[in-house]
């Protein structure tokens, strides 16, 4: 789910600072690290790793020291939207290290998913209600409807989980012009949306129904791949998993060492 952070100093070499602020932040980086570590290793001893949950605000911060900071931290490969960019949160080169913004305030969030997402993903209702009467230009969408219902009856998505979610893959299924319309308007469209790239980008937005996503996977050229409903409390590959915090920790520590070697044979400050 991430972009692997560089093992040398290139990291820094476009964030421009004078020395003595350029060391500044690296010692203020190396402190950040050094919280992260500490707060995954107690959840990780504690075997608490999905009840994970720590933020620091930008505020805390120097702001000569931000663009150092995210610099180490880099970026991974998950951006989430929520009500069309009032929140955002977007994965770092760190598992389980968010980098949240909110109504323009900046924060580092740990968690396998940022508690604001949840927020949101809470507020709708998890009750799928289908129409009585179906129009005739329909053929698929009422099946799909019903089976989307059941599943969501007998699934918890009360629980953030990794387990592989029901999934309907609409490619497969023998639609007819107005089927795919018919569903939307059924289902509805949310506020929280997902994109997240690799191998291949994929696309994820929420239904007004709790529970019911809609995802699609296209690859680099950008050929469809997965057109897809999913039953779950969000789809599984957008969250850090629990058994990521060990890289959590292994990150954290390696960064840390990089900058105390920097900054000990003078490639920074």
């Amino acid at each position: 789910m991430l972009n692997p952070m560089h093992s040398n100093s290139s990291r820094w070499a476009t964030v421009q600072l004078d020395p003595e602020t350029e060391r500044q932040a690296a010692l203020a980086t190396h402190a950040l690290l050094k919280r992260i570590k500490e707060q995954a290793e107690a959840a990780r001893a504690e075997q608490r790793e999905t009840e994970l949950s720590w933020q620091i605000s930008f505020d805390e911060f120097n702001p000569d020291h931000i663009d150092f900071i995210l610099a180490t931290i880099g970026t991974g490969e998950v951006r989430i939207l929520l009500d069309e960019g009032r929140v955002k949160a977007e994965e770092t080169g760190i598992p389980a290290l968010w980098r949240v913004q909110e109504d323009g305030k900046d924060s580092f969030v740990l968690s396998l998913l940022p508690s604001v997402v949840g927020r949101a993903i809470d507020s709708l209702p998890e009750t799928l209600t289908i129409p009585s009467n179906f129009p005739q230009d329909v053929f698929a969408a009422p099946s799909i409807l019903a089976e989307l219902k059941a599943t969501l009856e007998k699934t918890d998505v009360d629980t953030l989980t990794h387990d592989p979610a029901y999934s309907v893959e609409l490619t497969r299924q023998p639609l007819i012009m107005n089927d795919r319309p018919f569903m939307q308007e059924v289902l509805g469209e949310g506020s929280i949306e997902v994109s997240m790239t690799g191998f291949a980008s994929a696309y994820i937005r929420n239904t007004k129904v709790r529970g019911i996503w809609h995802s699609k996977l296209l690859n680099n050229a950008g050929k469809p791949l997965m057109d897809s409903y999913v039953v779950a409390r969000i789809p599984p590959e957008v969250p850090a998993a629990p058994e990521e915090i060990d890289d959590t920790v292994r990150l954290a520590e390696e960064t840390m060492t990089w900058i105390h070697d920097d900054l000990e044979r003078g490639a920074l400050g």
